[in-house]
């Protein structure tokens, strides 16, 4: 079995600012959208840790996946990827040390 890498990144919306000033209903939907997808990875284990800068500038994230290409196609099905609410930059983690491990 090959053993899982980790990936941190952050998340950051298009529109920058004007996005947390007044969102779109359809950027609305699709954080929405962002909100499930991301909970459904921390149940199924890719996701280890995530959430948004307490001054709303961005969101970062920590990733378990088998592949960098594997992390870089999951972060790019995210819907608010995929509506162009948000983007993506990830980088390889070498994470030695997390709670419960």
């Amino acid at each position: 079995m090959t053993a899982l890498k980790h990936f941190f990144y952050t998340i950051h919306p298009v529109r920058g600012q004007a996005f947390f000033e007044a969102p779109s209903a359809e950027e609305q939907a699709a954080i929405g959208d962002h909100f499930r997808y991301m909970q459904q990875a921390l149940t199924d284990g890719i996701l280890l840790a995530a959430g948004p800068c307490a001054d709303d500038s961005f969101g970062i994230g920590i990733l378990r996946m088998e592949s960098e290409k594997a992390a870089r196609e999951f972060m790019d099905n995210d819907p608010s990827v995929k509506a162009n609410v948000q983007y993506v930059e990830m980088r390889p983690l070498l994470l030695y040390l997390w709670a419960g491990k």
